[in-house]
């Protein structure tokens, strides 16, 4: 038997060996850095090649394994540059790590059908593999087993592979079909990543989770068909695949995860199966080419920049229960024509619509409470918008520069089921094609600079909910002409009116209390003001610049008047 650890190493003159029948293990480090060796026979009663026996042997060509060779040991022939085929006897069961790792000769292996487990690098970096047959018995394909056999072109994996691990075939460049057995259950981060020659994949009817970065960058990838058992595709799974043309989704799939499509820009058309509840963060975005989208009835969240900058979508279908449309979801989306927000939705996210630049109309669901910041700016050929019964909030920027936007027309019921509802700052800035807006009782604050620069704007009707009028709030609305304040107004922010040129005649409601600084200034057409409180503080040029101002009524003045208010 072969005992000692280093018996040959460094031997550099030994050419060839036979190893008889009557050795049973090849020890550890045997004939590591046996450099000049050629040929090894190893005979039938060897059981054990243990680990680094010939690591190093970098002009050996061929292996003999003997029959009843059980284990290869960890990185038993790695770096055997020169070695170009190897038959795996029928005994072996384990293929150690680094087994045959950068052996970068090595043209062809056929994995015999007791082999259980292939380990972790055992084929990693062998440049020159084409074809890998593995054996019927192999339950496991260990991490970065094959990475980086770029000249492989087939795969036929057993019937008894649950997973494939980690890294397993990434950089496989020249990889074109892949089989899957039926049992297989995992597909490993990053296990298919950079096989840019893998045209068509059909995922077996075990497979439970496609881990991330899966097929990532799969650049000739077309089309993906899943099998019946998956539930996650994770994160990345196939992002950067830009030849991809269609996907079909499992009966079960559950979460689409952060990035799975993104940058998918050969994606025209996608289903969203049934059992689908999350989209995650940026899960299509860029795909340029897609141009639907249908939700499947059981998807609650759209998260975050999840269809951003798809160019090309057109229509977009919700399903019953979507609840939430995150952050940035269609942003960028500058061919979406028009929208319709399900009745479950409660929450659309800033920027949802930011730069729909071809949006021209919106219909919001019953449910919605929040509409974000930003979440349509730069609509900028948005003509109408329909607000459910339920808004609550229209956030600070949410229409900015929506610059065709003529109509708003707030839900029937939102005075009686929105009580505490109110339109932030800058909501619908630059917004200079609108003409009339009515605000609904059930608005409280009207906040800095919402309508502001709303050129066209002729007529308000404030209703009596509101309080506050924000500074700014319908500044530079030059067209406006009509304005009727709600009885329980209390206060009319700095500059809320500045630059009204067509405004010719105001009446303030007996619960005013503040007017503050140029809220009315430059207003040159303005002659009659009626204010009809008992307590008022007007702050300093209210009026100045009003040079056509002829008749204030004013009521009982309890609170000071400040200097200057009518210069």
């Amino acid at each position: 038997m072969v005992h000692s650890q280093t018996n040959f190493t460094d031997s550099i003159s030994l050419e060839n060996i036979i190893i008889e029948d009557n050795v049973e293990t090849i020890d550890n480090c045997a004939f590591q850095d046996c450099q000049s060796l050629q040929s090894v026979i190893i005979g039938n009663n060897v059981k054990t090649i243990g680990d680094s026996a010939f690591e190093n042997c970098t002009y050996i060509q061929s292996i003999t394994i003997g029959s009843n060779v059980e284990t290869i040991g960890d990185s038993a022939f790695k770096n055997c540059t020169s070695l170009q085929s190897i038959t795996i006897g029928p005994n072996v069961r384990i293929i150690g790590d680094n087994a045959f790792q950068d052996c970068q000769s090595l043209q062809s292996v056929i994995i015999g059908n007791n082999v259980k487990t292939i380990g972790d690098s055992a084929f990693e970096d062998c440049e020159s593999l084409q074809s890998v047959i593995i054996g019927n018995n192999v339950e496991t394909i260990g991490d970065s087993a094959f990475k980086t056999c770029t000249s492989l072109q087939s795969i036929t994996i057993g019937s008894n592979v649950e997973t494939i691990g980690d890294n397993a075939f990434k950089n496989c460049l020249s990889l074109k079909s892949l089989i899957f057995g039926p049992i297989v259950r995992i597909i490993g981060n990053n296990a298919f990543e950079n096989c840019s020659s893998l045209k068509n994949v059909i995922i077996g009817n075990s497979v439970q989770t496609i881990n991330k970065y899966a097929f990532r960058n799969c650049t000739y990838l077309q089309s993906i068909t899943f099998g019946p058992s998956v539930e996650t595709i994770d994160n990345n799974a196939f992002q950067d695949c830009i030849s991809l043309k269609s996907v079909t989704f499992g009966p079960i799939v559950r979460i689409i995860g952060n990035n799975a499509f993104e940058n998918c820009s050969s994606l025209k058309n996608v289903i969203i199966g049934n059992s689908v509840q999350t989209i995650n963060k940026y899960a299509f975005r860029n795909c340029t080419y897609l141009q639907s989208i249908t939700f499947g009835p059981s998807v609650e969240t759209i998260d975050d920049n999840a269809f951003q900058d798809c160019i090309s979508l057109i229509s977009v279908t919700f399903g019953f229960n979507v609840q939430r449309i995150g952050i940035s979801v269609f942003s960028g989306c500058t061919s979406l024509q028009s929208i319709t927000i399900g009745d479950s939705i409660e929450d659309i996210g800033s920027r949802a619509f930011e730069n729909c630049t071809s949006l021209q109309s919106v219909i919001i669901g019953d449910c919605v409470q929040r509409i974000g910041s930003y979440a349509f700016k730069n609509c900028k050929s948005l003509k109408n918008i329909k607000f459910g019964d339920c808004v609550q909030i229209i956030s600070s920027f949410a229409f900015e520069n929506c610059i065709s936007l003529c109509q708003i027309i707030f839900g029937p019921s939102i005075k009686t089921i929105c009580d505490n509802a109110f339109i932030d700052a800058y909501a619908f800035k630059n917004c200079t094609n609108l003409k009339s807006v009515q605000i609904k009782d059930s608005v409280k604050t009207i906040d800095y600079g919402a309508f502001k620069n709303c050129r066209l704007l002729e007529s308000i009707i404030i209703g009596n909910g509101v309080h506050t009028i924000g500074s700014f709030a319908f500044e530079n609305c030059i067209l406006l002409k009509h304005i009727t304040f709600g009885v329980n107004l209390q206060k009319i922010g700095n500059f809320a009116f500045s630059n009204c040129s067509f405004l010719s005649c105001i009446t303030i409601g007996p619960n005013i209390q503040t007017i503050g600084d140029n809220a009315f200034s430059n207003c040159k057409s303005l002659q009659t003001v009626n204010i009809k409180n008992t307590n008022l503080t007007i702050h300093s040029s209210v009026f100045h610049g009003c040079t056509s101002l002829q008749n204030i009524l004013i009521g009982n003045i309890n609170k000071s008047i400040t200097n200057g208010h009518f210069n």
